[in-house]
Order: structure tokens, then C-alpha cells, then sequence
């Protein structure tokens, strides 16, 4: 499992731009990656989703205007434990077998 929030020095090296709040920027992601395995996560729901036999393109919504800095990458086999509270989605992600530790 990999998981990271970037801090602005990181996130600086990646995406070339700066991590100053007043230069908030839109990301825009796509991911590929086999069908049913839930092993790349992200916080913007799919707009597009491309099947081509075991293998699925998945394109992203762009996010809303943010600071490099606080894009976060998960990548592994994870569960999740999914509820909205006042109209905002939440999600808690966990290692696969954990979700009821997080309730």
C-alpha cells in the first residue's frame, strides 16, 4: 500500500507549479487500472469510464480550484466506509479487512 499528502516542498517537485493558496489550481486525473479492484482512489467522482476487456480507463471530474498541495494519492486493496452527513459525502478508507475498525 502506498498512501501520501503532499506537503507543499513535495508537491512542488510533482507538479510545477506553485503551492501558495492564492494560486489555486483544478486537477484533472485519469486512471487505469483492472476492472472490479477497487485500488485507486481519489475524491472526485468518475465522469468517463473507457472497459477494454480486464483493463478500465477511468477519467475524473476536475476538482474544485485547490493549492497543489493538498492532492493526496492512495494506492492498494482498500475498503471503505461511505455516509453522508448534511448533503457532504464522506468516505474512510481502510486496509482491505479493517472497515469495522473505522466505524
Amino acid at each position: 500500500m502506498l498512501a501520501t499528502q503532499m506537503e507543499p516542498i513535495a508537491a512542488r517537485a510533482v507538479f510545477r507549479a506553485s503551492t501558495s493558496p492564492r494560486f489555486a489550481r483544478r486537477f484533472r486525473d485519469q486512471r487505469r487500472g483492472a476492472v472490479g479492484v477497487r485500488s485507486r482512489l481519489t475524491n472526485m467522482p468518475v465522469s468517463m469510464r473507457d472497459v477494454q476487456g480486464s483493463d478500465a480507463l477511468a477519467r475524473l471530474r476536475p476538482t474544485p480550484p485547490m493549492p497543489s498541495y493538498l492532492v493526496a494519492v492512495a494506492v492498494g486493496q482498500f475498503d471503505a466506509l461511505e455516509d453522508v452527513v448534511d448533503a457532504v459525502p464522506l468516505r474512510i478508507l481502510t486496509a482491505k479487512g479493517k472497515v469495522e475498525e473505522a466505524r
